[in-house]
């Protein structure tokens, strides 16, 4: 299970899913939420909070975002030896098997496809498995 201490950085661009989001995060348990309205943004905070009490533990983004997508942030992510064992969940309508599979030859912990509802999101975190 993904532990409800970890501070998540939940990415998503449109508003309206972010507070969505935020509150089945919330309900779930997990009160450390930061947010980013894109990958750029993402990344900034993910420098900032950096050996902080508000260290990112895991990443929750969406893929299909302006100046930086969710797979791009993931593939940075991933090359970088700070944060390259972070758990990335991806939230995205994408549902074709090549982009399933792009995400996951490009390191993500699990994909879950809109819309995240409570038990999805639920059940994605329960199958997490802390290295």
């Amino acid at each position: 299970m993904l532990p409800l201490d970890y501070s998540i950085l939940l990415v998503e661009d449109f508003e309206s899913l972010m507070l969505v989001q935020t509150g089945i995060l919330n309900e779930l348990g997990y009160k450390n939420i930061q947010t980013a309205k894109n990958g750029i943004e993402a990344w900034d905070k993910l420098e900032e909070l950096l050996q902080t009490e508000n260290e990112i533990k895991c990443i929750v983004s969406d893929w299909n975002m302006p100046e930086m997508n969710g797979l791009d942030l993931l593939k940075k992510v991933r090359a970088d030896d700070r944060f390259k064992k972070l758990p990335f969940f991806m939230l995205t309508s994408e549902t074709d098997k090549k982009d399933i599979l792009l995400a996951i030859e490009s390191g993500v912990t699990n994909y879950v496809v809109k819309p995240a509802t409570f038990d999805v999101l639920e059940q994605k975190f329960k199958r997490f498995k802390n290295e």
